[in-house]
C-alpha cells in the first residue's frame, strides 16, 4: 500500500512537470517596408517560441527569420504559422502596394509654356494627362508628336488642349513651335498684299485698308527677325531692318531698340512728302485769231502746281519744242500760225 501511494505520486510529478514544459507556441510576423512601390519587393520576418516547426503560406521555414517577397504588383498578405507539442500559433502581415506608375516626358522650345510645366510627369497607369499648350506673341504651334507619331491639329494652333489618354507605358511629347503668319493677315482692317509672300523668316508688305475712317495708308515691310521696332508719329509702325514706308503726308520716324534686357531711346528721321502738280484743265488764248503784228495773251484754267515747280509754255510740241515762257500767263506775237503746248 506505502508502496502503491509513492507511485502515484511519482506519476503525478512528472506528469506536472510535463505539462508545464510543453507550452503553447507563439508567433509574430511583420514587413518592411509596410508599403511598397509597384513591381518592387520587401522583407517579411517573423519570430516564434515554443514551436518546433513553422510555415510561412504553407512552406515550411525556420522557427524564426526573414525572407524577401516577390516582385509585389497588388496588395499581399503574408500568413506564418508555429506548431509544438504545446499546439500551434497563426499570424499574419499585409504589404500594401502603390499603383504603377509611367513617366511622360515632355519637350518644348522656348517659345511658349506647357502646363503642367515639368519636363518629366508621373502618371499613375491607366490615367490621363491633359496637356494646356500655349505660344508666346508671333508664334504657333507646328508640330505636337505623341510617342513618335504627329497629332492632327486643326483651326488656330497659338493655343492647343491635349490629352494623352490611358497611360499605359512611359511616354514623350515633343511640341513644336513656329512663327505665327496667320496673326499678321487676320488683324482687323489689315491686310498683307500676298499670302504667297507670308515665309517664315521673311518680308513683306502690309497697309491699311481704304476707307478706313480717318486712317491714311501706309505701306511697309515686316521682317520677323529684326530686333528695331519702327513707329510712326507715335504707332507702332513695324519691327525688323530694313522696312519700307510710303507716308503721304510729311511725316516723322521713329526707332529703337526693345529686348528683354532694356529698351533704348529713339533716334528719328523726318520724310518730307512733297506736293505733286496737277496737270492744267485747259490752255486758253485772249485771241485765237490774230494777224501779224498782234499780240495774244496765253493762259491756263485748272491744274495745280507742286513742291516748286512753274508752267512752263512750248511752242511747237509739248516738252520737246522752244520753250517760249513761263508763268499762268505770257503774251506771244506769232508770226506764223503755232500751236502753243503747256
Amino acid at each position: 500500500m506505502k508502496t502503491a501511494q509513492i507511485l502515484l505520486c511519482i506519476v503525478f510529478f512528472v506528469t506536472l512537470w510535463q505539462c508545464k514544459k510543453e507550452a503553447p507556441p507563439t508567433v509574430s510576423i511583420t514587413a518592411l517596408p509596410a508599403t511598397v512601390d509597384y513591381g518592387t519587393t520587401a522583407t517579411v520576418t517573423w519570430f516564434s517560441t515554443n514551436a518546433s516547426s513553422c510555415t510561412l503560406d504553407g512552406k515550411v521555414v525556420a522557427t524564426s527569420g526573414s525572407v524577401t517577397t516577390p516582385l509585389l504588383t497588388t496588395k499581399t498578405t503574408f500568413n506564418i504559422t508555429a506548431s509544438g507539442r504545446g499546439g500551434s500559433a497563426n499570424s499574419s502581415v499585409a504589404i500594401n502596394v502603390n499603383p504603377q506608375m509611367f513617366t511622360v516626358e515632355i519637350i518644348s522650345d522656348t517659345n511658349g509654356v506647357i502646363n503642367p510645366s515639368d519636363k518629366i510627369v508621373s502618371v499613375v497607369s491607366g490615367k490621363s494627362l491633359p496637356l494646356a499648350i500655349s505660344s508666346n506673341f508671333g508664334y504657333k504651334v507646328d508640330s505636337l508628336i505623341v510617342n513618335g507619331f504627329p497629332v492632327v491639329l486643326t483651326g488656330n494652333t497659338s493655343t492647343v488642349n491635349y490629352t494623352l489618354p490611358n497611360i499605359e507605358k512611359n511616354s514623350k511629347v515633343e511640341v513644336i513651335r513656329g512663327k505665327n503668319l496667320s496673326w499678321f493677315i487676320t488683324q482687323n482692317n489689315w491686310k498683307a498684299d500676298s499670302v504667297a509672300n507670308l515665309e517664315p523668316n521673311g518680308s513683306w508688305s502690309r497697309y491699311l485698308l481704304w476707307g478706313v475712317p480717318g486712317a491714311a495708308q501706309f505701306v511697309y515691310t515686316f521682317t520677323y527677325d529684326g530686333n528695331y521696332t519702327i513707329y510712326n508719329s507715335g504707332n507702332f509702325e513695324g519691327n525688323g531692318l530694313p522696312i519700307s514706308v510710303s507716308p503721304t503726308v510729311t511725316t516723322d520716324y521713329y526707332v529703337r531698340a526693345e529686348g528683354t534686357c532694356n529698351t533704348t531711346l529713339c533716334s528719328s528721321i523726318t520724310i518730307t512728302v512733297n506736293d505733286s502738280s496737277m496737270m492744267a484743265t485747259t490752255a486758253t488764248a485772249s485771241l485765237s485769231t490774230i494777224c501779224q503784228g498782234f499780240t495774244t495773251t496765253l493762259g491756263i484754267t485748272g491744274g495745280l502746281l507742286g513742291t516748286t515747280a512753274n508752267w512752263y509754255w512750248y511752242a511747237g510740241s509739248c516738252g520737246t519744242g522752244s520753250r517760249i515762257g513761263t508763268g499762268t500767263q505770257i503774251s506771244k506775237s506769232p508770226t506764223i500760225k503755232k500751236r502753243s503746248w503747256l
